[in-house]
């Protein structure tokens, strides 16, 4: 190959490159883990759920840490947050 040709190479490579590297250094927030909604019935006798087809509505984030399922229940002033940190990850 000629020089010229190796120069526009090199520089294509290294911006290929300097692109790449920002994208993987961005600092965009995620989190790990599934972001889902289940329903529960809370056990009270006189409760609407007790004979409704699905109880109370929760959300809650399921991830795995060192090989145990973990849960949390998602407040509903984070769930917002918590479906965009998810969905980034």
């Amino acid at each position: 190959m000629s020089s010229p040709i190796l120069k526009k190479t090199l520089r294509r490579l290294a911006s290929d490159y300097g692109r790449l590297l920002r994208q993987i250094l961005r600092r965009e927030q995620m989190l790990r883990g599934s972001f889902y909604q289940v329903y529960t019935r809370c056990g009270k006798a006189h409760c609407w759920c007790a004979k409704a087809k699905k109880g109370h509505p929760h959300t809650r984030l399921t991830w795995s840490e060192e090989g145990v399922m973990m849960t949390r229940k998602v407040g509903t002033e984070e769930r917002k947050t918590v479906l965009k940190l998810t969905q980034a990850y």
